[in-house]
């Protein structure tokens, strides 16, 4: 493999995604930080949130990054990716969502229920 690019870093998701061990949500990360390609990244926090936040009927990470895709413009696609990951980690957690600490809470469906 260390042959195939000359030991530098794939520029694209094609040719990231021709890496042993390499997914969607890797080389998004990768050609985000690296090569400030927009990528929606698809982590357990962004799946979740994505659900709960009824952003997504999809289960399938390359299907949720599809329908966040759609839902915004490509330049805020991998900042979008980042707060729910953060949000995700700190407050919406999956088995303990600390709602009184959301600031958006009141717009989320789990709110409305």
């Amino acid at each position: 493999m260390l042959d195939l690019y000359g030991g530098n870093v794939p520029s694209t998701m094609e040719e990231m995604l021709k890496l042993p061990g390499v997914g969607r949500k890797t080389a998004n990360c990768v050609l985000g930080a690296a090569f400030d390609v927009p990528g929606v990244v698809v982590d357990t926090h962004v799946k979740r949130l994505s659900m709960r936040l009824e952003l997504t009927e999809n289960k399938d990470p390359d299907k949720i990054e599809k329908d966040i895709e759609k839902l915004l413009p490509e330049e805020r696609w991998r900042r979008f990716s980042d707060i729910l990951i953060y949000h995700g980690r700190a407050i919406c957690q999956s088995r303990k969502p600390a709602h009184e600490k959301c600031d958006v809470f009141h717009l989320c469906p789990s709110n409305l229920i």
